[in-house]
């Protein structure tokens, strides 16, 4: 790469993929510290502060991107799919492993980084020093937004993509248990079901990662806060269901996976990927929420034996 003048990555994808791509960058700056990286991406919030970035860039705002990058000297950019990897596809390495080998570098092992500053945790501190109980962070709901804040809504953007959130059912019934002993922080989108007994937090990405550093306990799902806890040393109780932790998990978390339909269709679509068929359309598993019935004594069991973050004591 001694021809090159800088790094450009193209980061695809949404708020927790980019957090792990902030480890893809970490290797590249580690095996080529004297070129600068640039990212281009969706979420450039994500990346505030990162160490290993020069410059990022927003998708559509790149009017002067060529002018400001390309054209100074040469470039090597990095515009690949890491889910489209066959190691991936078989389900043999993890995302950041794959994505790493395509970048032309070696993973280090470890999560992504996201470089919180001293004002966003004394929010984060101050909100959670306010509740009458110890703060729980509960995010049982993954994917893009549905079109509008209605049961029926959420039901029908579930078949949008590989499932992976709680039904509501289970998670109101988690949240009314739950807030015996704690205050549920409920992190949602604006358009996702509000849970009863639980305190609504519908925040600014970064002030959620925030919350996951401060809050004593922390129940999620895989979305955009199991990789930023990672990223932060914020143990989490991971529920498991249409994704993997072996290809998207992190070993400090407690991951819990469920094993619930006894056929060789399960997590099995008749495509190359994952979650889309081969008309390229959503892949709905016939057997709904099987996998995501987590019984609920089996969550709460891990959440009492789950370790609070270090970070915070």
């Amino acid at each position: 790469m001694k021809r090159f003048t800088h790094i450009v990555l193209v980061v695809n994808g949404g708020a927790g993929k980019n957090v792990a791509a902030t480890a893809v960058t970490r290797c590249l700056a580690a095996a080529h510290p004297d070129l600068p990286i640039h990212v281009v991406t969706g979420w450039p919030d994500i990346w505030v502060s990162n160490p290993h970035v020069r410059q990022v860039y927003r998708f559509g705002r790149t009017e002067q991107f060529y002018d400001q990058v390309m054209s100074h000297g040469r470039a090597r950019v990095i515009h690949v799919e890491p889910y489209l990897h066959d190691d991936y596809i078989h389900a043999e390495r993890h995302l950041i492993d794959v994505w790493c080998e395509m970048a032309g570098v070696t993973w280090d092992g470890k999560p992504g980084q996201i470089v919180l500053s001293a004002d966003e945790l004394a929010m984060a501190r101050e909100f959670v020093a306010g509740q009458p109980r110890p703060a729980l962070l509960f995010a049982p709901f993954a994917g893009p937004p549905p079109e509008q804040a209605s049961r029926l809504a959420y039901i029908k953007q579930q078949g949008r993509m590989q499932r992976r959130s709680l039904p509501i059912d289970l998670a109101q019934k988690l949240a009314d248990t739950l807030a015996a002993n704690y205050t549920v922080l409920h992190a949602r989108l604006p358009e996702q079901p509000q849970l009863n007994n639980t305190v609504a937090v519908v925040d600014h990405l970064r002030i959620l990662a925030a919350l996951a550093v401060v809050c004593p306990k922390r129940v999620l799902v895989d979305s955009f806060l199991q990789h930023a806890a990672a990223a932060l040393d914020a143990p989490a109780v991971v529920c498991w269901s249409g994704t993997s932790p072996r290809l998207l998990g992190y070993d400090l978390h407690r991951n819990l996976v469920r094993q619930a339909c006894a056929t060789p269709t399960c997590g099995r679509p008749n495509s190359h990927l994952f979650d889309m068929t081969a008309m390229d359309m959503p892949w709905t598993c016939p057997f709904a929420d099987a996998c995501l019935n987590h019984p609920v004594e089996a969550i709460l069991q891990a959440v009492e034996e789950e370790v609070p973050c270090g970070a915070e004591g």
